[in-house]
């Protein structure tokens, strides 16, 4: 009897499914815990799970014992990331989480599994950069108030915390129904879970002209390489003296004022001149009219035109062209004018809605 004991405790502490420890099981009652045997209070969180015959010799080689029939029970933290109240019977298999994209929400994912890894799934990040840019500092990176690395997010390192595999790579369809995920350097990785969160493109991209003279928010790093480049310039003197934004919303007249805060910080001497183009009646569209009234006295303050109504039609170089046949004269074109799909959850018949994005429950499935 006394060998039994010693060996199932010895098994206990091996297994994956031991996770009696001191950070999740908290030593205080409170209603609904019962007193153990050891003096250990268990809670709710915790419930013992069948994990069938208890046979040392297949699982301890070096153990020896003629019982082979015994029951052999564990206890479960139940996980806080599962929504279940019901765990699995049986011996747990390893599954596979595949993070598509390095976005905030991913971010998040991968920390808290770092704080509590899992001990029955593998995770791998399908992301082709190893940071990810946190785009709430882009206009304070902008302005001169942060520097890249104060506003940039290490993904890698963030991986090797939460022990989870980085492809270097990026996703270009899954097979939902075979469960594979199909990555550009040719790879092909079976999931038993998939969650993307791969962001949006820019709406430049439907505009002719938009991606070959237009300096687009999105991709974040393309545009931060860009207005680096604008710095270097206006350092020396060379600064564009009329700047247009297009895209009258909040991330438009950001970005736009945070540009005219650092090259007036940079080349004080230049006073470029900005102008926002909107295709709405009112800046701001979805705001209430007190968040346009105090935006507008910003903007008419800090000498920034305001054009609305002036959906542009084509893009040229140093040159927009408006829906209404008028036309733009400017020396650096700007553009962050919403969010656009990816292309390709669609066209590997992914469900989506009218515009592309794809569809989910209230959790987010």
């Amino acid at each position: 009897y006394r060998q039994h004991r010693r060996i199932r405790h010895s098994l206990l502490r091996r297994h994956p499914l031991y996770a009696m420890t001191p950070e999740n099981i908290a030593p205080r009652r409170h209603e609904g815990t019962k007193k153990t045997r050891n003096g250990c209070f268990c809670s709710n969180l915790v419930k013992p799970v069948d994990i069938g015959p208890f046979q040392p010799l297949a699982l301890h080689p070096h153990m020896n014992s003629g019982n082979s029939s015994a029951s052999l029970r564990v206890f479960v933290v139940r996980s806080f990331f599962s929504r279940s109240r019901e765990q699995p019977t049986g011996i747990l298999t390893m599954k596979r989480l595949v993070l598509i994209g390095g976005g905030h929400a991913h971010v998040e994912v991968l920390r808290r599994f770092g704080m509590q890894p899992p001990a029955d799934a593998e995770i791998v990040l399908v992301s082709p950069h190893p940071d990810t840019p946190y785009s709430g500092m882009l206009p304070g990176w902008i302005a001169g108030h942060y520097t890249r690395n104060e506003c940039h997010i290490d993904l890698a390192r963030l991986a090797r915390f939460a022990r989870c595999r980085w492809l270097p790579t990026s996703c270009n369809g899954i097979n939902a129904d075979a469960r594979l995920v199909f990555c550009e350097n040719g790879q092909t990785l079976p999931f038993d879970l998939v969650s993307v969160d791969i962001g949006s493109r820019s709406p430049a991209l439907e505009t002719p002209g938009a991606v070959e003279h237009a300096l687009s928010v999105k991709p974040i790093d393309r545009f931060m390489a860009a207005w680096e480049e604008v710095c270097r310039m206006a350092a020396t003197g060379r600064a564009p003296r009329h700047i247009t934004m297009v895209g009258a919303g909040a991330a438009g007249a950001e970005v736009l004022l945070s540009m005219q805060h650092r090259l007036r910080e940079i080349a004080p001497a230049l006073r470029p001149e900005f102008e926002l183009i909107g295709d709405g009646t009112e800046i701001l569209p979805g705001h209430n009219a007190s968040a346009r009234a105090i935006l507008k006295r910003v903007l008419e303050a800090r000498g920034v035109r305001l054009r609305p109504n002036s959906r542009v039609d084509r893009v040229d170089r140093g040159r927009l062209q408006l829906h209404d046949g008028a036309s733009i004269t400017t020396e650096l074109i700007a553009w962050a004018t919403g969010a656009s799909p990816s292309l390709w959850p669609r066209s590997v018949g992914l469900a989506t809605d009218e515009r592309g994005f794809l569809l989910v429950n209230d959790a987010l499935q």
